[in-house]
């Protein structure tokens, strides 16, 4: 056990003195500082030298008068502004008496710094708090803060937004309750809960959104989950791009497919099927377009073959391996026509465009001049960077397509009459092709029905012929539809010839000269009015499809809907493509 040594103390007092977390100064009755303790000089900044001996009034400013007052109040406390040292001070004034010796006073120096720093502190800290308010609210991602029960204590305006939630109909609420309430089909602060680790997954929403959230937890000292920070961000449009993607990966297979299997069987196809002097000429030019990338436009009458031709070229050009894309120009909303075309990169809706779907491929646009002026413009823009974009390496350029336009007016006309804007017509006229209609290639006609005669053929695996005498009857009509025309008609002719060659009875009457459509004069006799009928509305609608490409343009010719058209396209076993 320690006893007093009373010899010890006195030596030791000096250093417990410096020790105590609080400035001392004594001072004698004259008001000059005798003692100064370590800590003294640290609130000061003064040493002890500068101290000791010097007039207490010189450090502490007019402390005298309170010196006095302690002398006779016992205890006197006061605030001291030091501003020459920036030092905020407490001071306590205490009469102390030593022995028979005067009094003394001891000064008690309390730093006010600590109390200004804690009050910055704290002010730090609100401000800091609004700050992260700020953030948070700021935030493109949605947040969400769960407590340690689960229970959501904050969700920030992106959230709210995205889940298309008030905030206070969640707030307060456990993740359990809102689940069972069908907010969403799983919870990711559950699932943090349970792994006790950051954790990710797709939350498919309430609202029909899909959300990708990540949960992670915020553990205390005790190893204990106190929060559940949760990051969102809307990954819908990006799964439903996804979606297009495949839709158009799917449809660009089929292209290619289509071709390779041309390709392979190495079909020429029927609009260079020639001996006539212009189709050679056109045959001429492809050739040299074929092995290059210049811009091509391709003008003819509608069935003379363009979409063939276009598609000859690409298939014979160096890009043969990657993917023929054809878009047709026609009369749709622009906004819809725009998106078609170019595509959409909204935050509402993204789709990939047959721009972006012909990348390293062939683009086909089919009757260039109708599209929406507005819409012109922009593919100038296009081909213009495609342009720039020329002198740059092949990883680096955009828009990396070959261009194929088509028209059934010759585009100089249509410029003339404000179809089409002038410097487009110079940007995609740089290698013309006019295909004849099929009535200036009569010559071609016999070698055209042998090959369209020979893909049937093979489609069906059948051996029809053709007849001289269908031949020679089939060089006095016009053929309005061109190659569409014939294409069709000598498919129906195959398909409902009785015998392996095509006679001249099997030809429709519009086909035979001078039948002005009508009916046979020994057969009207024998003809009630009924099927007489039946038989002009078969022509109609063989020489229709003769002109047109798809059922939508025979009905609209024709003057009735499709669904009528469709049933009568059965009622007279009309094949059209090899299909009823």
């Amino acid at each position: 056990m320690l006893t007093q040594n009373e010899d010890l103390i006195p030596s030791l007092l000096p250093r417990i003195v410096n020790q105590i977390p609080i400035g001392i100064a004594l001072v004698d009755s004259s008001h000059k500082i005798r003692f100064v303790n370590d800590q003294l000089t640290q609130l000061t900044r003064l040493t002890q030298t500068q101290m000791i001996g010097n007039h207490c009034n010189a450090i502490f400013g007019s402390i005298s008068s309170y010196i006095d007052n302690s002398l006779a109040d016992q205890v006197h406390h006061f605030a001291l502004e030091l501003k020459e040292f920036e030092a905020s001070l407490n001071v306590d004034l205490v009469p102390i008496q030593y022995e028979n010796e005067d009094l003394f006073i001891c000064i008690n120096v309390h730093s006010n710094n600590q109390r200004a720093r804690n009050s910055k502190i704290k002010a730090f800290e609100n401000s800091l708090n609004m700050d992260l308010s700020e953030i948070l609210e700021a935030s493109f991602d949605g947040i969400w803060i769960c407590d340690a029960e689960g229970r959501v204590q904050m969700i920030n305006k992106a959230s709210s937004k995205m889940n298309q939630l008030n905030p206070k109909s969640v707030i307060g609420k456990t993740m359990e309750e809102l689940i069972a309430s069908g907010l969403a089909d799983r919870s990711v602060t559950l699932e943090v809960f349970k792994q006790r680790k950051p954790v990710t997954f797709i939350q498919n929403m309430h609202n029909g959104r899909k959300i990708l959230a990540t949960g992670s937890p915020v553990i205390n000292e005790q190893g204990e989950i106190t929060l559940v920070v949760v990051n969102e961000r809307d990954i819908t449009e990006l799964s439903d791009l996804r979606t297009d993607l495949e839709k158009s990966k799917k449809l660009i297979e089929g292209y290619q497919s289509e071709l390779n299997e041309l390709s392979s069987q190495n079909q020429l196809f029927s609009v260079i099927v020639s001996q006539s002097q212009e189709v050679n000429h056109v045959k001429s030019v492809f050739k040299k377009a074929s092995k290059s990338d210049v811009i091509v436009l391709v003008q003819g009458e509608p069935g003379t073959g363009k979409k063939e031709l276009a598609r000859s070229i690409h298939l014979e050009s160096k890009r043969q391996k990657q993917p023929f894309v054809h878009y047709e120009c026609g009369s749709l909303p622009i906004d819809i026509i725009e998106k078609e075309l170019f595509g959409s990169n909204s935050n509402d809706d993204s789709e990939i465009g047959v721009i972006e779907m012909a990348d390293k491929g062939t683009l086909y646009l089919e009757e260039l001049a109708k599209l929406p002026l507005q819409l012109q413009v922009r593919l100038v823009e296009m081909l213009d960077d495609r342009q720039d974009s020329n002198m740059k390496s092949a990883a680096e350029r955009k828009n990396n397509f070959r261009l194929i336009v088509s028209s059934a007016t010759p585009l100089n006309l249509e410029v003339k009459n404000g179809n089409l804007r002038e410097d487009l017509f110079y940007l995609i006229s740089v290698v013309t092709i006019n295909v004849p209609p099929l009535r200036k290639r009569i010559i071609d006609l016999a070698a055209l029905v042998d090959f369209y005669l020979k893909r049937y053929n093979e489609k069906n695996e059948d051996h029809i012929n053709s007849n001289p005498r269908v031949i020679s009857i089939l060089s006095q009509y016009d053929f309005p539809g061109n190659l569409r025309e014939l294409a069709n008609l000598t498919e129906q002719l195959a398909a409902l010839s009785t015998s392996k060659k095509i006679e001249v009875g099997d030809l429709p009457p519009y086909i035979i000269p001078d039948s002005s459509w009508s009916l046979p004069q020994k057969k009207c006799d024998r003809l009630s009015l009924s099927h007489a009928v039946e038989v002009l509305e078969k022509q109609m609608i063989t020489e229709a499809f003769g002109l047109y490409s798809n059922q939508t343009q025979v009905a609209n010719h024709l003057g009735i809907n499709q669904s009528t058209l469709s049933r009568k396209l059965k009622k007279y076993n009309i094949i059209i493509n090899g299909k009823k």
